[in-house]
């Protein structure tokens, strides 16, 4: 069986993902609403421990990304946000050996963590 991690920031997007069968999918998410969403209906659910400090992670560039051009983020906190999501996507691959990994479309910040990954 496969094992496939998904980034989903929405309820309607996680909808989409559950429908498929056959495959273990483990989710991962920044949105509070979506990890409760999931946690109730007992999926594998992970939401990143957040980065105090990051002066020693190098500099990403995240101004195309959709929280930072409607500022909905600041600069320092879209990389601690980025990092974050890489090293928790790293100890979930650890954990379960994921094949794939399935983003919405690319343009969040949490997107470009998996493309990257």
């Amino acid at each position: 069986m496969y094992s496939i991690l998904c980034y989903v920031e929405g309820v309607g997007r996680t909808n989409f993902y559950i429908r498929f069968t056959n495959i273990n999918i483990i989710f991962i998410t920044s949105n509070i609403t979506v990890y409760l969403y999931l946690k109730l209906h007992n999926y594998n659910v992970y939401i990143p421990k957040m980065i105090k400090n990051i002066s020693s992670y190098p500099n990403w560039d995240l101004n195309n990304t959709i929280e930072v051009k409607m500022n909905y983020i600041d600069r320092k906190n879209s990389l601690k946000l980025f990092w974050s999501l890489l090293n928790c996507i790293d100890k979930l691959y650890q954990k379960y050996k994921f094949t794939y990994i399935f983003i919405w479309n690319g343009n969040k910040i949490g997107d470009i963590a998996c493309s990257y990954y």
